[in-house]
């Protein structure tokens, strides 16, 4: 307890506060371009995950918005290493990342918290988008000319 303790205190000076108030169930909530980002202290301290929703799915969305946001989820490569997921009974788009407490910096969360803003902007404009909005731009930026197979080498 006393590493993550420390762990969050250097934290909070890093980003110009004096501490970070933890509740009891090892929650706290920070602002990143008023963007709320959820910081969560799981698995008996082990792990920290941090996740922000980025926006919310139409109850029918297209096909090619569907295709889009999971090229960007691949292998975290559109997604600068977050998870996408939808949380099925809001439909929001939720982009999480887990760290292991014991290897952390706080170089990393600050390295993450930079990526936040541009991360939100990209996929709630996408959530938002019309299948007319959606040019070939979008579609480059989140596909890729290799498969699974290659990047693993199985």
């Amino acid at each position: 307890m006393a590493q993550t303790e420390t762990f969050f205190l250097e934290l909070a000076h890093a980003i110009g506060m004096e501490k970070i108030q933890i509740n009891h169930q090892g929650h706290f909530t920070l602002l990143d371009d008023d963007i709320p980002v959820e910081f969560q202290i799981c698995d008996n301290q082990a792990t920290l995950c941090i996740y922000f929703e980025a926006g919310r799915l139409t109850d029918n969305p297209s096909r090619m918005k569907l295709e889009l946001l999971l090229m960007a989820n691949y292998f975290g490569i559109g997604t600068r290493g977050f998870n996408l997921a939808l949380e099925a009974q809001s439909r929001a788009l939720i982009l999480s990342r887990t760290l292991s407490v014991a290897s952390i910096t706080v170089d990393d969360v600050i390295n993450i918290l930079d990526v936040i803003p541009t991360l939100y902007q990209g996929i709630e404009a996408l959530a938002s988008s019309s299948l007319k909005d959606i040019d070939g731009e979008d579609v480059k930026q989140y596909d890729r000319n290799f498969s699974a197979r290659q990047m693993i080498r199985i």
